[in-house]
């Protein structure tokens, strides 16, 4: 099967959809199930707490010679000579670090990975709130990831040390302190830090596999990923996975401070060099500021990549026989365009991978969100969807004209990452371009709204039926069912009469069926029919206007055509 590209429908709107054969989708899904390991010790599980009367004073780093020039050990470091040796780098030919493991580390399956565990005795003391840990190479995990210190400003790096982790039954296989230069690194680093309770050292931010990175707010629970790059996602080329080979981590940051890590950036494609400024507390936030230059042309890049899992929702239908209402990561889309409209797009799991793409100039924000937060909507008493954190990003400074994409994967069970959103500029990097991007990246509360809106709370669709008469309603027509929620909502519905609906469609026809109260959630509710043209999906707009003003976000849901 081919492309078929939706032409552009509005000034802030256009759509794209992609359908394909099975083994393509499954492929590219295959992947986004491993994104769910990425931190697999206690990243992807209850954050790890360690009082910290427990915790010593922690070792000194074990210090060997670096292989980068110009961010080399001893010398002074600066996100500028990051910068230049990121743009030295993409003059060369990409080489690959995979295959440098001992085979028995490579051949590690999930089990025996997750038993080899850093002792947190040996975590390197940051400054007096923040731990330093680090992740064992093996399993997905095959490409060695350099971490080093900067102390007053020089680069100290820390060497592979056996001792620094427990190997359980695996322990006839530690590797000698002799043999460790063979592939003295690590897949990654945590960092600890008093998140919810005075000290009680939680997990508060995760770097391993790929680019992919999780932070927290305090009372949150890991659930969905960001990236720092992603290329050509879901094309028909293939995706790129850049990934994160290096990373130097400040030393000593005070108590007013942020926790600053660079890192190097490395594809076929692209290199990069980042700073993360990392905020913990309430409600945390990552300032990220981005340096790419391109090795190669024509790639879709994919700035601020967002990652999640959405099995089902309110709208399960028979495809799941479980006893829990809800199961995902994230349940909608939020955009705040450059025209200042806040554009809500519900999440599905659909049949075929589909992607849409919201067109725009210079956004002003967008996120993947966990918006029910309430707990009996999910019934699970080990994943906790209702803790999972919202992700935010705010472009800092003008990003020009592009599109915020969504992309959406089939997927049988909630072991696969199979949503993905972030930001493509129109115009694609030419060989040899240097791009810079900066945004902060907050994780948001479940049920956080970053407006006063009104709030689509409830999204449901069903065959355009009404039950005890006569079944006349055209094949492919559904019925929607759209609740708006909040302080402005419940203002405006004592004007119920005054209300509008501004409900409008492109590549269909919709009806409006009812509007009203709903007393028992304090919700003003719409009800409508929605009826494709033909094959393609249909792109549906819905918000509410009082007055002549705006008092909801916008409403928008992609229903698929006729077959």
């Amino acid at each position: 099967m081919g492309l078929i590209y939706g032409e552009a429908r509005s000034r802030h709107k256009f759509m794209v959809r992609i359908n394909r054969n099975r083994w393509q989708w499954l492929k590219i899904a295959a992947f986004f199930s491993v994104a769910c390991l990425m931190t697999t010790h206690s990243a992807y599980a209850n954050a790890q707490q360690t009082p910290a009367a427990e915790q010593p004073a922690g070792p000194d780093p074990v210090l060997e010679p670096a292989v980068e020039e110009g961010v080399a050990n001893g010398k002074v470091f600066s996100f500028d000579s990051l910068t230049s040796h990121a743009a030295e780098l993409a003059l060369k030919p990409f080489q690959s670090k995979a295959n440098s493991l001992p085979q028995w580390m490579a051949d590690l399956d999930y089990d025996a990975y997750r038993r080899i565990r850093f002792k947190a005795d040996k975590a390197i003391h940051l400054s007096e709130k923040v731990r330093l840990q680090l992740f064992h190479p093996g399993f997905l995990f095959k490409e060695p990831v350099r971490v080093a210190l900067l102390i007053n400003g020089l680069v100290k790096d820390v060497a592979f040390d056996p001792d620094l982790f427990e190997y359980g039954d695996l322990i006839d296989r530690t590797p000698a302190k002799a043999d460790a230069g063979i592939f003295s690194a690590f897949s990654g680093f945590r960092l600890h830090y008093p998140l919810n309770k005075a000290g009680i050292f939680d997990e508060v931010l995760a770097f391993q596999g790929a680019s992919y990175f999780r932070f927290l707010g305090s009372g949150q629970q890991y659930g969905l990923s960001a990236r720092g790059l992603a290329l050509d996602t879901a094309s028909t080329k293939g995706e790129e996975f850049p990934r994160f080979s290096a990373f130097w981590i400040e030393e000593g940051q005070s108590e007013n401070n942020p926790i600053r890590i660079y890192a190097l950036l490395e594809s076929p494609s692209v290199t990069g060099a980042y700073r993360f400024d990392l905020n913990p507390g309430d409600a945390s936030y990552i300032d990220v500021e981005v340096r790419l230059f391109a090795r190669s042309a024509a790639k879709k890049t994919g700035i601020a990549p967002l990652t999640s899992m959405f099995l089902y929702g309110e709208n399960r239908g028979n495809r799941f026989d479980d006893y829990r209402p809800e199961v995902h990561d994230s349940d909608g889309l939020l955009i705040n365009n450059g025209a200042g409209e806040w554009l809500w797009r519900p999440l599905t799991n659909p049949r075929r991978l589909g992607i849409n793409a919201y067109g725009d100039e210079n956004p002003r924000g967008f996120g993947l969100f966990q918006r029910d937060a309430d707990f009996n909507h999910y019934r699970d008493l080990e994943a906790h969807y209702d803790r999972r954190p919202s992700y935010w990003v705010e472009p800092k400074g003008n990003w020009g004209k592009g599109h915020v994409e969504l992309v959406e994967i089939p997927s049988p069970d909630e072991t696969n990452d199979n949503i993905v959103a972030f930001w493509v500029s129109e115009k694609a990097m030419e060989v040899g371009e240097r791009r810079d991007f900066s945004y902060r990246l907050s994780a948001l509360d479940p049920g956080i709204s970053p407006h006063r809106l009104g709030r689509a709370s409830l999204s449901l669709n069903t065959r355009a039926h009404v039950p005890g008469t006569k079944d006349n309603a055209p094949s492919g027509m559904r019925r929607h069912i759209v609740e708006f929620t909040g302080e402005t909502i419940e203002y405006a519905s004592q004007f119920i009469n005054n209300i509008k609906a501004e409900l409008s469609a492109d590549n269909g026809s919709v009806t409006l069926v009812a509007l009203q109260n709903n007393p028992e959630t304090k919700a003003v509710r719409v009800i409508f029919d929605a009826m494709p043209s033909g094959v393609n999906p249909m792109d549906i707009r819905l918000f509410l206007r009082l007055e002549g003003k705006p008092v909801s976000e916008v409403w928008t849901f992609t229903q698929s055509g006729t077959s």
